[in-house]
């Protein structure tokens, strides 16, 4: 109920589909508010608004049930320590620290990784905190929901998790509570357990939106938008809702949908007034797999203070962001003139954000059958460390690739350890002519050829690449013959895989280096001359017999 009209009329808001109600059936009053059960035996099970478990196991046996319509915690029983909630993930912990007790958002559009960060988040949660997570769906797709429930099951993390959807087919009135059903769970480990609780709410968006249908439905004015005018006061009743007190915390990690990706949508501008920490999914990065896809340089956290991380872990985070922004500033230069033109300390500071940007990505453990990498957790005197050598530019010889998806940055030198002792794998060639194939060589080990601009080399790991070929010299080697040298003329080279596709219109073999030179010349550049003289001529002929041809139709 929303609203008591008269001493006869209410006006309340639908919980369960409403086909088949009509006008004139009788109303039966519960004689209390909306239940939520807690305790012990909830956990590892999965519910709905009302408390019914909906994972298709066994009913709860003895659980007490609670109103979900709570005040927040008086202010005389709030902590006020500051402390960090460390989650394992690189880029959060040293540039956007989580605090414990407090609320996180995650900001992002339609597939950018927010439910992927906060299910890795699940995993971290439960091998370093003694806690429990509640992870709370609202307006989410029944798909998702069993997905999560299932990969939750095989992490063997269940046991110490509650899960509560509101699916995005039930009325708005679910979606709307579905948000205090699920903190009410969370206040019982917290005041009764007296432990740690994380709880995750994907997303908090559709709270939002449940909330407007619901205003229209009451036939209220909508604000800016289409937004509901009570739009704050809903959203600050269920944010005061989560904090840190005496005898435990909730701490709140929440993925904020943003419509287009606008951040002065009035819905994401009232989630931010409540948070502590605000990551914002980057799609640039995503499409560059810089993953996780944090935007370093729009995230940020009340807790990168000197006084709460210390003073080395801020003077590294705000060195590392002073390197980040310089990069981003100079992209734009590199764009139109190339990276040569920078000065050398520009190109230093381009080398370093380079390194920082691929150390600071980190593979899931909820991703693993994706990737096929190893998920890692990284503690962060580790990425700490990383960071401080790379700005220090101890690995500025090092491939960037090297520091991509790693855990410690000792790793990255066993890496190209690995590497350099590996045996060099090899390249198939193949070399076309129009009506033919020239070449075809197996166990390539290098391949050199000429383009516009310049000479370029293939090595077996190098990435796929295409090339357009000028009249030159390709060289290849192989274990067997050694180094070969062919005069090829213009044409085009493909690189995938470890197959190499050379595609020219002539090519000449079996001579000395010298004499494949002087044939390039009189075979490929001159009659590459001759070629262009005849191509002009007959440029000329044409237009000569347009006017012509245009001369006698005017006459």
């Amino acid at each position: 109920m929303l609203a008591q009209l008269d001493a006869h009329q209410v006006r309340g808001i639908a919980l369960t589909p409403t086909q088949g109600l009509a006008r004139g059936m009788v109303v039966e009053d519960s004689g209390g508010p909306l239940l939520a059960p807690v305790g012990k035996a909830i956990l590892s099970r999965m519910f709905d608004v009302f408390g019914n478990v909906i994972d298709r196991e066994a009913d709860l046996a003895e659980v007490a049930w609670r109103s979900v319509h709570r005040a927040p915690p008086a202010l005389a029983h709030r902590s006020t320590k500051s402390e960090v909630f460390e989650t394992g993930i690189k880029l959060i912990d040293v540039l956007t620290p989580l605090e414990r007790g407090g609320k996180a958002g995650l900001f992002g559009g339609a597939g950018v990784g927010k439910t992927v960060l906060l299910t890795e988040m699940i995993h971290n949660m439960m091998g370093q905190h003694e806690g429990v997570s509640i992870f709370c769906g609202i307006g989410e797709r029944c798909r998702e929901g069993e997905e999560l429930y299932r990969d939750m099951k095989t992490a063997g993390v269940l046991d110490n998790m509650v899960m509560v959807f509101g699916q995005m087919n039930e009325p708005p009135g679910a979606r709307f509570r579905v948000g205090h059903a699920a903190l009410t769970m969370a206040e019982y480990f917290r005041d009764d357990e007296h432990r740690d609780v994380l709880l995750l709410v994907d997303n908090i968006f559709r709270f939002i939106q449940a909330g407007m249908e619901v205003s229209g439905l009451m036939g209220q004015m909508p604000a800016r938008l289409g937004y509901q005018p009570t739009m704050g006061t809903e959203l600050a009743r269920l944010e005061e809702r989560i904090a840190n007190t005496d005898s435990g915390a909730i701490t709140s990690i929440q993925a904020v949908y943003m419509p287009a990706d606008d951040f002065t949508d009035p819905a994401a501008m009232h989630t931010f007034s409540h948070l502590s920490a605000s990551i914002v999914l980057s799609r640039k990065r995503a499409s560059e797999g810089l993953y996780p896809a944090i935007d370093p340089l729009q995230s940020n956290s009340k807790m990168a203070t000197p006084g709460v991380i210390g003073a080395r872990h801020y003077a590294l985070a705000q060195e590392i962001r002073r390197t980040l922004a310089q990069y981003s500033d100079l992209k734009d230069i590199i764009a139109m003139l190339g990276l040569e033109q920078l000065s050398s300390e520009d190109r230093k500071v381009v080398a370093r954000a380079r390194r920082l940007e691929r150390f600071l990505t980190q593979p899931f453990f909820t991703t693993e059958q994706f990737t096929g990498l190893k998920g890692k957790l990284v503690s962060l005197d580790d990425a700490l460390d990383g960071c401080e050598r790379i700005l220090r530019d101890e690995f500025k010889d090092m491939p960037e690739s090297a520091l991509y998806m790693i855990r410690a940055i000792a790793e990255a030198t066993e890496n190209l350890r690995r590497r350099t002792n590996m045996p060099s794998a090899s390249m198939q060639l193949k070399v076309l002519l129009p009506f033919k194939v020239f070449a075809e060589k197996r166990d390539v080990l290098r391949i050199v050829a000429e383009s516009r601009s310049g000479s370029f080399g293939l090595l077996p790991n190098r990435l796929d690449c295409a090339a357009a070929l000028v009249p030159g010299i390709l060289t290849y080697e192989t274990e067997s013959e050694g180094e070969v040298s062919l005069a090829v003329d213009e044409g085009v080279l493909v690189k995938t895989g470890n197959e190499v596709l050379v595609s020219v219109r002539n090519a000449i073999g079996g001579m000395e280096l010298g004499d494949l030179h002087k044939a390039i010349e009189q075979e490929f550049l001159n009659r590459d001359a001759q070629e262009q003289t005849v191509r002009s001529a007959l440029a000329k002929l044409e237009g000569d017999l347009v006017r012509r041809f245009a001369t006698l139709n005017h006459g």
